[in-house]
């Protein structure tokens, strides 16, 4: 009833500076992922809605929830230049999605980097428990909707060690698109 509008009122606040991602655990609906279960198992997540933000669980809804994710969200984004940036090309060909992605250093960093590549569908029409009495069928407009990971859950070691500004990593992936899923969203 209160996650789906809180998470929208957090998105329309707080984008275009980050990233959202709706992870269902349910696997009676039709918006389950075995990806997103187990991240969302992986956040501690036990029930839904619960709101996590950079892989810490904030908790569920409560009448504050918006403005704590608002404000943290907020004082994480940075404005000054990017030290990594990650761009990609996709397309549909039959039954397949192929990906292209390219990550570039701007910055000589020292650490452990990793890519992740996810494949997200919107407008999806589906069942949502107690989201408003007065709806017949319960259904509702579901957005950002995690469907799988091309490379591991929490994607794949691109850098490790020293990497040299202006080094660029270059990963391509290919999988059969879920008949389930509808390309155009």
């Amino acid at each position: 009833q209160y996650g789906r509008p809180a998470t929208e009122e957090i998105v329309d606040q707080v984008s275009p500076n980050a990233v959202f991602v709706s992870l269902h655990k349910s696997n009676t609906s039709a918006l389950f992922s075995q990806t997103a279960s187990d991240l969302a198992t992986a956040f501690g997540v036990s029930g839904q809605p619960i709101f996590t933000l950079n892989g810490n669980n904030l908790g569920p809804y409560t009448s504050t929830i918006v403005s704590e994710v608002v404000a943290e969200a907020t004082n994480f984004f940075s404005p000054s230049d990017a030290d990594v940036n990650a761009g990609f090309a996709f397309g549909v060909v039959g039954d397949s999605l192929y990906v292209q992605a390219k990550t570039t250093f701007f910055q000589t960093l020292s650490g452990e980097y990793y890519m992740g590549i996810y494949v997200l569908e919107d407008s999806i029409w589906e069942w949502q428990v107690n989201y408003d009495p007065g709806i017949a069928d319960m259904n509702v407009w579901h957005n950002r909707v995690l469907r799988t990971s091309l490379n591991g859950h929490f994607g794949q070691l691109i850098a490790s060690g020293t990497t040299p500004a202006g080094t660029d990593v270059f990963v391509n992936r290919k999988i059969a698109l879920d008949p389930a899923w509808n390309p155009a969203r």
